[in-house]
């Protein structure tokens, strides 16, 4: 599938493009799902709500640089700064590579995570 340009994406076009793009390169087709779901905070309903919906071209962008990003093999949570956790959404603190809910809890985890290892 050719590489559409970003004006004329809408959501279900570019996970498409996406799960493709990613799939010849033998990475996981989900990924695209999963960013988006990450980048808006979205449910797979809303995200099957929104499938229609044209993307915004800034948006293209980012989502088209994202996935780049992975089929570099960096990994989708790195790049969208999140992770699930049980259900919750987790932040990573860059600094110190520690993946936590909220930022309190990331220094103090991260503190502990640094008595443990030295």
């Amino acid at each position: 599938m050719n590489k559409p340009t970003g004006e004329s994406w809408n959501y279900f076009q570019a996970q498409r493009w996406a799960a493709e793009y990613l799939k010849e390169r033998g990475l996981d087709p989900q990924t695209p799902e999963f960013i988006l779901k990450m980048i808006h905070d979205w449910n797979t309903t809303t995200l099957l709500m929104h499938n229609r919906d044209r993307m915004p071209s800034e948006e293209a962008v980012r989502f088209r640089r994202a996935i780049e990003r992975v089929a570099d093999h960096e990994p989708p949570q790195y790049v969208v700064g999140k992770a699930p956790f049980y259900q919750k959404a987790r932040l990573r603190n860059w600094s110190s590579g520690c993946w936590t809910r909220c930022r309190k809890i990331s220094r103090c985890v991260c503190w502990i995570w640094e008595l443990a290892v030295a």
